[in-house]
């Protein structure tokens, strides 16, 4: 009888064993193909609904921009009805012209007033207040804001009342130029805020950002930013 040796004999196992090895290689490397594909595709997934959420986020702040610069546009359009008069009385008592009126000029002078003055509405506060989770940084100076302006319409009310009595209408007369100067103030800090809203939106899409407005009276309140948040200061804070 013919005998192999040990050495050239097969065995089952010598023929299994790399069949098997080259199916669990073919298995994991399609295992790790499909894992990698799905990680990919996470990924893209990810990616793609940053980019969605930033898009409507972008437009939610846009569209909001738009509500607030015209809300405060009207706020400043009435503050400067408010100037002018303010500036006529000024004008015409330096000029040494108000002597010769009446009491029914001085009373068109009021009617002026009393047209203008019910023009007056909080539609820029609740914009702003509305949209405050948008542009929560502004919150704290919309409150100095409406302080400002719940003081200042209290003097401007005051002011023409006064301007109908005889007994108070020369006291008044000489407040004129404050008066048409914190008007001036007020609706300066106004644009302060556009400026703000407007860096916010469309400065983030551009790159570029406008400074804020710098007094040449450095005693003059103006909008600055202070750990990320809008605050009014007065003079060189």
């Amino acid at each position: 009888m013919l005998r192999i040796p040990p050495s050239r004999m097969t065995t089952v196992t010598d023929i299994l064993l790399p069949a098997v090895w080259r199916s669990l290689s073919t298995v994991q490397a399609a295992t790790w193909i499909a894992l990698t594909g799905w990680f990919v595709t996470g990924i893209g997934w990810y990616v793609s609904q940053r980019a969605q959420r930033r898009v409507f986020v972008y437009q939610a702040r846009n569209a909001a921009r738009a509500e607030i610069v015209t809300a405060l546009r009207k706020q400043q359009h009435l503050l400067g009805k408010l100037s002018n008069l303010a500036l006529t009385i000024s004008t015409t008592h330096e000029l040494g012209q108000l002597a010769g009126w009446g009491q029914q000029q001085w009373l068109d002078v009021f009617n002026q007033f009393r047209d203008t003055f019910p023009l007056t509405d909080s539609q820029w506060v609740f914009t702003l207040e509305h949209y405050e989770v948008l542009f929560p940084e502004t919150a704290h100076c919309r409150r100095q804001m409406v302080q400002r302006n719940i003081a200042l319409f209290q003097e401007v009310h005051e002011f023409f009342v006064a301007l109908l009595r005889p007994n108070t209408r020369e006291a008044a007369m000489l407040q004129a130029q404050s008066l048409f100067q914190r008007l001036g103030d007020q609706t300066a800090l106004l644009e302060d805020l556009l400026v703000h809203v407007q860096n916010a939106t469309l400065g983030e899409v551009v790159g570029r950002r406008v400074a804020f407005r710098q007094p040449t009276d450095p005693t003059l309140p103006r909008v600055v930013i202070r750990a990320g948040l809008l605050e009014i200061v007065e003079g060189e804070q």
